[in-house]
């Protein structure tokens, strides 16, 4: 008697533990036409970071290379 009521406590967990995976939602890897909140953010921090470097060549009025200069006498003035 105590065998059948462990193979059936047994089939009743396995049998809710089936069920409940059934139906929770499953992630979508191959695209659900959602938002890319990553890609979204880094585009934003990329426009940012040029926007700073656009800006800091314009006060500092000298580039070399890609470079903004930082000579002692520049770095003073600001």
């Amino acid at each position: 008697m105590s065998y059948f009521v462990l193979i059936l406590l047994l089939a009743l967990s396995v049998y809710a533990i089936e069920r409940n995976h059934r139906r929770q939602a499953r992630p979508s890897y191959t695209g659900s036409g959602r938002e890319d909140r990553d890609l979204a953010r880094v585009r934003t921090e990329l426009r940012a970071q040029a926007g700073r470097a656009s800006r800091g060549a314009a006060r500092s009025g000298a580039m070399t290379s890609g470079r903004v200069s930082s000579s002692p006498a520049r770095l003073a003035a600001h």
